[in-house]
This record gives structure tokens, sequence and C-alpha cells, in this order.
């Protein structure tokens, strides 16, 4: 067990820490390391933490699964907070058995978080066969939520994601596009305001104490979080109930949903961390999400996507995850692993 690099405040100033696919890209933040380690062997598993996109996006451009489970299904006690709606801890690994094996050690209540109360047993999801005279299953069901951000999407990342809904509907996939009413156009704005005024309240004190020590995005953050108002941030509260309701009945049409992860690969130089806005509704929301990778650029840099499903549904999710990653992986390329992983280990995370 060790320590790996996080961003400044798991939000602002990036660490030195670089993508094992290009060492001149970042590997995403806030948890950066932890990507990192696990997309270059140097461990199986890692822990970390995501308030606005800092799993998903980390594991998409490293090329591995990241997954961010319901909000309150894993304790945050003894985590450094950032904001108590948005907090969440979250798990990478280069194959869905390790993203179980280690969800099935940490998740369970516990009253030193007061969001830890629901305890859900993870089970190891079973091997999903094709449709077999008197084993007929009902095909998966799948939104597409290409979100109010759509266009700020790179060519190369929806053309992958289209390419993957193309395999996946040849292969018996049932995939809609789910629109999102206007209401949605501002949830950024109220991730954002979350995330500000509690970072403000939990380390606002760096302002006046240790401004020294702050990178100039920190401290950016810190008086953004100072001039938003108690009243602002209820209200951004109540959004975040409103959405989670206006949800319900996609989650109730769907067995999943589809999204984009990231705007692209990972950005040229460690400094910028690249943008969470495609994760930022379902943090919101508490929504339990998946990166699934989705094979490379010509460039070699990874590309994913992530699938997101109903609150307190995890363990559904990561049965559909399976049955997808099924189809996508020998179509669109397994993930790279480094040359000098123990014997099996590879054989071990084949198609997983």
């Amino acid at each position: 067990m060790g320590k790996t690099v996080t961003t400044e405040l798991a939000t602002a100033a990036a660490g030195a820490t670089a993508n094992p696919h290009n060492l001149a890209h970042t590997p995403g933040g806030s948890s950066s390391g932890s990507a990192a380690a696990v997309a270059d062997g140097m461990a199986p598993v890692a822990i970390g933490s995501q308030t606005m996109g800092s799993i998903l996006r980390p594991a998409a451009y490293c090329g591995i699964f990241g997954f961010k489970p319901s909000f309150g299904l894993i304790s945050r006690y003894g985590m450094m907070p950032v904001c108590r709606e948005l907090d969440h801890v979250g798990v990478f690994a280069r194959c869905l058995e390790d993203i179980q094996c280690l969800l099935s050690l940490l998740i369970g209540t516990d009253a030193r978080d007061p969001d830890c109360q629901f305890c859900s047993q993870i089970t190891p999801p079973k091997h999903i066969s094709p449709s077999q005279p008197g084993n007929e299953r009902r095909p998966i069901h799948l939104g597409l939520i290409k979100t109010p951000h759509w266009d700020q999407a790179e060519s190369i990342a929806q053309l992958q994601l289209n390419q993957a809904i193309s395999v996946l509907r040849l292969a018996g996939v049932h995939i809609e596009l789910a629109s999102l009413s206007s209401e949605f156009d501002h949830y950024w704005d109220v991730v954002q305001t979350l995330c500000a005024y509690g970072l403000h309240k939990h380390h606002g004190w760096l302002l006046q104490h240790h401004r020294d020590l702050c990178s100039p995005l920190l401290q950016d953050w810190l008086k953004r979080g100072q001039a938003i108002s108690d009243a602002a941030y209820s209200q951004a509260c109540q959004w975040r109930n409103h959405y989670r309701g206006l949800l319900a009945p996609v989650f109730a049409q769907y067995d999943a949903v589809l999204s984009p992860v990231t705007l692209g690969p990972a950005p040229l130089g460690l400094a910028n961390t690249g943008s969470p806005i495609f994760c930022g509704l379902w943090t919101l929301c508490g929504f339990p999400a998946l990166n699934i990778p989705l094979g490379k650029t010509t460039g070699g840099l990874p590309l994913g996507c992530q699938l997101v499903g109903p609150l307190h549904n995890d363990q559904q999710l990561l049965v559909i995850a399976r049955q997808c990653w099924t189809i996508l992986s020998p179509i669109l390329g397994e993930i790279t692993l480094p040359k000098d992983l123990p014997p099996g280990e590879l054989e071990r995370c084949h198609g997983g």
C-alpha cells in the first residue's frame, strides 16, 4: 500500500504526474497518481476521490476502469473534504473483477460519515452468455445522453463513442437517444457553485494565513467560494434534488445511460488536467458511473465513455458493464498492459 499524487486540495494545481501512455500528456485529475499507477502496472487497484470528475476522467485518459459508486456507498471518514454534497470515494483497476473485489471491501455503513448510511452487499457479477433456448433474457436497453455540452467534445471522442454504439447495437443492445429538458442547461453552474462553496468552507482559512502557498488557481476557487452566499448554496442543493427527480423517469425507461466522459484524449502538458464537464451531472446527482475504455487514438492516447446507473443500483450497473465490455473489447481493443506483469495477470484481465 502507498500514496500517490493528487492535485492541490483535489481541485486545483496539478502535481508532477504524467500519463503512462505518453509522458507529455496529463493523466487527468484530481486522482492523477491513482490512475497512472494502475495504468502503468505499479498497482493492480487504487482508491481515488471524485467531487466533479476526478475518477472517471483520469480513468478515461489512462485507459483503465474507474468506478464512482452511488453517493454515500463508501465512507469518506478520514478523507480530506471538498464539498459534502459532491464528494465520493471511488476505485481504479485494469479489469472489472478487481473493481468488484475492491468494492466488496470498501462498501458499508459508517456512522462517522453522515451520508454513508446505505449498505449494499456487492456480489461478483455472473457471466452473461448469449440467449439460448430456455434461457432467454431481455436485451439491454441503454439511453444515450449527450448532455448540453456535446458540441464541446472533440470529433475523435464523438466518433469513438458513436463507433462503440454501433458495435453494441449490432450485438443486440438497444440504444436510444434520450434528451434532457432545458432545465439541465445550467447543471455545470450548480456543480461549480457547490464545489467552490464547500472548498471555501473547509479551506478558506488558507487565503488569510497561507496565501503564498496557494496556487493562483486555488486562490481563484477559494475567492469564488467566498463570494457565494448561503442562499445561493441552498438553491444549488435544491437543484441537485430537482435533477434527481427529473432523471428518475429516464432510468425507469432504460437499464443504464451512456454518456461522454471527457472532451477528448488527455491534453498535452501536465498543468491542464482536462475538463470534468461531462462527469458533473452524474456526480451532482450521486448516480453510480463507470468509465469503459474505448481503445486509443492513432497517437496512442486512450479514450473512454461512461456508463451511468440509477442511484443505489451499483450492482446491476456492473453487470451491464460486464456485458458491454464483453461485446466491445474484442473489436475496440483490449487495455494495453505493461509487458512485465506477473505471469497470468494478462490472461486474468483479458476481456474483463
